[in-house]
């Protein structure tokens, strides 16, 4: 299926450095009236916070931002962190690959075109006990909150928001949770109706 078009709007992919076999890589989306890539890519790498990504496990950094206007036309630009700066994981232990923590993106709208998420990982074994994240997971949350308000004062302003490719649309993200449970990431079946 094609991405959808929303006008402003820009998928996000965090391009990790690889470790171990394993390169993750996270999708958001953000919303800006400026049509200049680079110059949105400076706004969301400079504004990243330092607690935003502790829980993924150390030797990872982010090496590139990925940013594709969702216009239907323009193609994906890459973003490197000239300007702003590697930020990346700080758990220990060895790495378990299918571990992450999930940070919920909550909007002021209900239901799933309004729902979003992250998820952060590899884990290292420290910040993980029987199935549970022990690491601030509230702390990372409020990082995420940060990032977003710095983002909103910076210029161009660039909003994050939850983009839904089935209806076209986009929600700004309100809040930030993170859960306490270890999670693996689920890719959302696409539901025609």
């Amino acid at each position: 299926m094609p991405l959808p078009v929303i006008a402003d709007v820009f998928r996000v992919t965090a391009v990790w450095n690889q470790v171990g076999g394993v390169s993750p890589r996270n999708v958001f989306h953000v919303d800006s009236a400026s049509s200049d890539v680079t110059e949105i890519g400076r706004v969301i790498g400079q504004n990243f916070q330092d607690g935003q990504w502790t829980s993924v496990r150390t030797g990872y950094s982010i090496t590139s931002l990925e940013i594709l206007p969702l216009d239907g036309v323009s193609g994906t630009e890459t973003i490197l962190p000239d300007s702003w700066g590697p930020h990346g994981g700080e758990s220990t232990g060895d790495m378990v690959p299918e571990a992450s923590l999930c940070v919920k993106f909550g909007t002021s709208l209900r239901g799933p075109a309004h729902r979003g998420r992250i998820y952060l990982g590899p884990l290292g074994e420290s910040e993980i006990d029987s199935g549970l994240i022990v690491g601030d997971v509230d702390a990372v949350a409020a990082a995420w909150l940060a990032w977003r308000d710095a983002m909103a004062l910076d210029s161009p302003e660039v909003a994050h928001v939850v983009a839904s490719y089935v209806h076209a649309s986009r929600t700004q993200v309100e809040s930030y949770r993170g859960d306490h449970q270890m999670a693996t990431q689920r890719r959302r079946l696409l539901q025609t109706r």
